[in-house]
């Protein structure tokens, strides 16, 4: 079973290679994501994640540092408030469901 994991760095698991391609471009991936953090996400932590992995309009992928800034709140707040989120995503089946659709599509 693959898990979503939270890290500082930018080169984590939603950044990797197709995967990217296919939740960016719009996609069905892309609408069963957003779809997900609708569903299991209170608003806040659900902006931040589209913010932080660029799942937004236009898709521009932010670090922590850069939403603490933007947000006016600080970079440990954020983290912590990812983290959470990540968690929460990652203990629902669908989004198992949807990383094993994906990787069976390459």
């Amino acid at each position: 079973m693959m898990k979503v994991r939270a890290t500082e760095n930018d080169s984590d698991m939603a950044n990797s290679g197709n995967v990217d391609h296919k939740v960016e471009a719009g996609g069905w991936a892309s609408k069963k994501v957003q779809e997900l953090l609708d569903k299991h996400l209170t608003e806040r932590e659900s902006e931040l994640v589209r913010l932080r992995y660029g799942l937004g309009h236009p898709p521009i992928e932010m670090s922590n540092v850069e939403i603490a800034a933007a947000q006016g709140v600080s970079r440990a707040y954020v983290s912590g408030v990812l983290n959470k989120a990540l968690q929460k995503i990652n203990a629902t089946q669908e989004i198992h469901e949807i990383l094993d659709e994906l990787a069976d599509a390459h």
